[in-house]
């Protein structure tokens, strides 16, 4: 409770010393980096539910912006915005369908999707502040990274020294692959950790841009390795593939010349993986392995006969299990109390009930989402993700210099983390930050460049 205090106390005078030195909105986005590093589980309950240091600090700081007398509010809407509003709609009209009426289902929805959201459009705005939270981002990731590191080569973990212990999180304290500790830095689970850095990996490679460009010094370099290698000691393997598609799609869009070559490498790998498909899922199988806990493989009678639980076999059988509890749910789902509890109370038969307890985690955002939200709410979602990362691209392409090549970034990463979410359970510990990124896509004119006015010539001028 008193780390969680301290960490609003401390995160409300950074936004106010930073509003009074800068501005509001640099403000808004220099905090919300600073929490990237403050641990999930430095949470409280109330009514009945965790409100994480992240959220509660966040909303201190836009309650104080809105009074500052250099805020500004983007009012103007696009089609994420439309995308978004439904989405909250969605939230509260499928809970209240299955809980009844509650102001706390239009408070959940707020503090869940909106917060992380608004801070994300009202940092974003103006190049002139961008550029100085560029190099807060790097410098978020290199901590992030250099954290990671130490969990998983030396056992250190750097996050717990104020905050206390991560508490179990269906995965151990000494959970290990290929050799190595599965780091989980801030987040609750290896996984949900890469996820953050992924979608951070962003500004790491706008430095190395610089760097390249001899605008900043070439050891910036260094911060991309040590992202990269943040995401790789995780050991979770979505994220680390999710850094190849990241750099696929960035260059992609900075090199008009590399779009056919690349897409041509995509198509390419998808056709081996469907023609040599045993042995790519046994190699699945085989990388999914946790050190020295082989119970996670064990044989689950189903109706379909016995299913091996390796991580990788249990996503594909999540589609088979889940996918028509969701298809049956409707416009509206099953609502937040029945899709979010372990397993999901959605009416999935299975030979054996008790084999659910393999099963209990739906490890595919999408899906999720449908049968929490159903028909309406996964159109919502996925078309929230389709048009910030189009919004990204088309801004990106239609700019130059840095706001180019940042734009580019952030959409690289957004795109990535778009097919990481579809291996792994929507849990807040990332999902704020990928509003925070759907925010940053829904700017008017995201990172304008203001015009310097002209300045009039002097009597010395003229002369």
């Amino acid at each position: 409770m008193a780390a969680w205090i301290g960490t609003v106390v401390v995160i409300a005078l950074i936004w106010i010393w930073a509003a009074i030195k800068v501005t509001p909105q640099y403000a808004i986005g220099l905090v919300f980096l600073l929490l990237m590093l403050v641990p999930a589980w430095s949470n409280i309950e109330l009514y009945g539910l965790p409100f994480f240091a992240y959220h509660a600090a966040t909303i201190v700081c836009l309650s104080m912006y809105c009074f500052h007398p250099r805020s500004n509010f983007p009012i103007r809407l696009n089609v994420v915005d439309y995308f978004g509003l439904g989405w909250i709609a969605v939230h509260v009209v499928s809970d209240t369908i299955h809980d009844g009426w509650t102001f706390l289902h239009v408070a959940r929805a707020y503090v869940e999707w909106a917060v992380p959201y608004f801070a994300g459009r009202l940092a974003f705005q103006r190049w002139s502040d961008v550029e100085k939270l560029v190099p807060i981002g790097v410098a978020a990731s290199i901590i992030l990274g250099i954290g990671s590191a130490m969990e998983s080569i030396f056992g250190i973990h750097p996050f717990e020294w104020i905050h206390g212990e991560r508490p179990f999180e269906n995965i151990g304290r000494e959970t290990a692959r290929w050799g190595l500790y599965r780091a989980w830095g801030t987040r609750s689970h290896p996984i949900y950790f890469g996820n953050v850095q992924l979608m951070l990996l962003a500004f790491p490679m706008f430095a190395v841009y610089k760097a390249l460009r001899k605008d900043w010094a070439p050891y910036w370099i260094l911060s991309l390795i040590i992202a990269c290698g943040g995401i790789f000691f995780t050991v979770s393997r979505a994220p680390i593939l999710g850094v190849v598609a990241a750099f696929a799609i960035a260059i992609s869009i900075l090199i008009p010349k590399s779009r056919i070559p690349i897409g041509a490498a995509t198509v390419a790998v998808l056709l081996l993986v469907v023609l040599f498909w045993p042995t790519v899922k046994d190699a699945m199988v085989q990388s999914g392995r946790i050190d020295g806990f082989r119970k996670q493989n064990a044989l689950v009678k189903t109706d379909e006969g016995f299913v091996e639980t390796s991580g990788s076999m249990t996503r594909w059988f999540e589609l088979k299990l889940y996918g028509p509890a969701a298809l049956r749910g409707g416009l509206f789902g099953y609502g937040t109390s029945n899709a979010l509890v372990f397993p999901p109370r959605v009416g999935v038969q299975i030979a054996d009930p008790a084999a659910l307890k393999y099963w209990k985690f739906v490890d595919n955002s999408y899906l999720l989402m449908m049968l929490r939200f159903g028909w309406l709410g996964v159109i919502c979602f996925a078309g929230m993700l389709a048009a910030a990362f189009v919004r990204l691209v088309l801004r990106s392409i239609a700019s130059n210099g840095d706001v180019r090549a940042l734009t580019a970034f952030l959409a690289a990463s957004l795109g990535a983390m778009i097919l990481v979410i579809g291996t792994v359970w929507p849990a807040p510990d990332y999902q704020s930050v990928l509003f925070w990124m759907l925010g940053i896509a829904s700017v008017p004119k995201i990172m304008q460049q203001e015009r310097q006015p002209l300045r009039r010539k002097s009597v010395q001028d003229q002369s």
